[in-house]
C-alpha cells in the first residue's frame, strides 16, 4: 500500500494549483527520498490515498512519463524508469558489451528479418541497389526497458548462416567472429537529433516530446563494410559521452 505522505487533507484544493500537479510534485519528492523502491504505486492505490478522480491520477502520472521519471504499460502500470545509459564514443563500442561490463540485463525483441533489395544500404555496403541484403529490426531492451530501434543491413554473403535467435541477444560484432571468421575493426557514425515518429513511440513507449537520437553507422572488417545500421536512440535514457 501507499506510504502517507501528502494526504488528502494536504491537499490545497482552494489552490489556483491543479491537484494533478500537486499530486506530481509530491510524488517527486517521495521518488527522491526514496519511496517505492520495491514498487510503484498502481493508480487506484494513488486515486484511494489521494482521494481525487483516476483522471486527475493519470494526468500526475503522465506529467512523471513525460520527464522521464516513470515509464507506463498498458496491462502493467507504472514503473520507476531506468537510469542513464552511457555509451563512450570514439571506439568501435557495441551496446550488449557496455551492458554487460556494466552488469545489466539486456535482450533484443526481433520485429524484423527478412531478405530485401539493398536500397538505401547499398552505397554504405558497396552494393548494387538490387543486391540482397538481410534486414534485421529489433528493438533493444535493458533491464526491462525499451531504449532502442535498430535497422540493421549486412550482405547477404556474410548473412547465410546467421539466424533471427543471433540476433536477440549478444553483441553483432562476437557474431561476425563466431559465424564468418571477420573482426570489425574500423567505421564511421553519423548522429542526428530528430523527434520520434508514432511508429517509434509505440516502439520505446515513450511521448512524442520525447527527443531522439538518430545514429547511422558503417561497420567495416579492413576496408570491407560488413554492416550498416539505423538506430534510434532514447534522448531521456541514451547518453552518448567523448573523452580526449
Amino acid at each position: 500500500m501507499v506510504e502517507a505522505k501528502v494526504s488528502k487533507s494536504d491537499l490545497n484544493r482552494a489552490s489556483p494549483v491543479p491537484l494533478w500537479f500537486q499530486i506530481l510534485s509530491d510524488l517527486r519528492t517521495r521518488l527522491a527520498l526514496g519511496e517505492f523502491e520495491k514498487k510503484f504505486p498502481s493508480d487506484l492505490e494513488l486515486k484511494t490515498h489521494y482521494q481525487v478522480s483516476r483522471q486527475t491520477v493519470r494526468e500526475a502520472l503522465r506529467g512523471l512519463q513525460s520527464q522521464g521519471i516513470i515509464t507506463r504499460e498498458r496491462g502493467r502500470g507504472s514503473r520507476i524508469a531506468a537510469k542513464e545509459f552511457e555509451q563512450s564514443l570514439g571506439h568501435l563500442y557495441s551496446f550488449a558489451r557496455t551492458a554487460q561490463s556494466l552488469g545489466l540485463d539486456e535482450y533484443s525483441r526481433v520485429v524484423g528479418f527478412d531478405e530485401v533489395r539493398a536500397g538505401i544500404s547499398a552505397k554504405h555496403l558497396s552494393l548494387d541497389q538490387a543486391d540482397s541484403v538481410l534486414r534485421i529490426k529489433r528493438i533493444r531492451i535493458l533491464e526491462s526497458e525499451p531504449i532502442a530501434y535498430e535497422t540493421i543491413w549486412i550482405p547477404n554473403s556474410l548473412s547465410i548462416q546467421m539466424t533471427k535467435e543471433d540476433f536477440q541477444s549478444g553483441s553483432i560484432y562476437d557474431l561476425f567472429i563466431k559465424k564468418c571468421s571477420l573482426i570489425v575493426d574500423q567505421g564511421e557514425e553519423l548522429i542526428r537529433p530528430k523527434l520520434p515518429s508514432k511508429e517509434i513511440c509505440r516502439a520505446l513507449n515513450i511521448a512524442r516530446e520525447i527527443a531522439i537520437l538518430e545514429v547511422e553507422r558503417t561497420a567495416r572488417s579492413g576496408e570491407t563494410p560488413v554492416e550498416f545500421r539505423r538506430s534510434i536512440l532514447r534522448g531521456d535514457k541514451y547518453v552518448l559521452s567523448a573523452k580526449w
